[in-house]
């Protein structure tokens, strides 16, 4: 092949869709989240430990501890999903004002 021909060009590219594995990913993270929560809810925050939260989230500890940093940071996720009901990263000033119920019908 000349050395002045693209090796892309001849091979072609080929676009990576990771749709399904970021999908996957965000699954595991609130199955973890979920999964810790309970633990937390039944034997406090000094008895749930990574390991306890991963083996039953089908996980490794190092998977969470590389998507959540700490435990801390992983409890502090758990409220933060817990206030503002999804984990998405946007903070709850940030978020439009729920005015659905000036809507409703059944007003008190």
């Amino acid at each position: 092949m000349p050395e002045d021909v693209n090796r892309t060009s001849v091979i072609g590219t080929r676009a990576y869709d990771a749709t399904g594995r970021r999908e996957k990913a965000r699954e595991t993270r609130r199955g973890v989240v979920a999964t810790t929560r309970e633990l937390l809810e039944e034997h406090g925050y000094a008895a749930t430990t990574i390991a306890e939260a991963a083996r039953q989230a089908g996980v490794s500890p190092e998977s969470i501890y590389k998507g959540f940093g700490t435990k801390a940071a992983l409890v502090k996720e758990i409220f933060d999903v817990t206030i503002a009901g999804d984990e998405e990263a946007v903070t709850i000033a940030d978020r439009p004002e729920d005015t659905s119920y000036l809507c409703s019908s059944e007003r008190n």
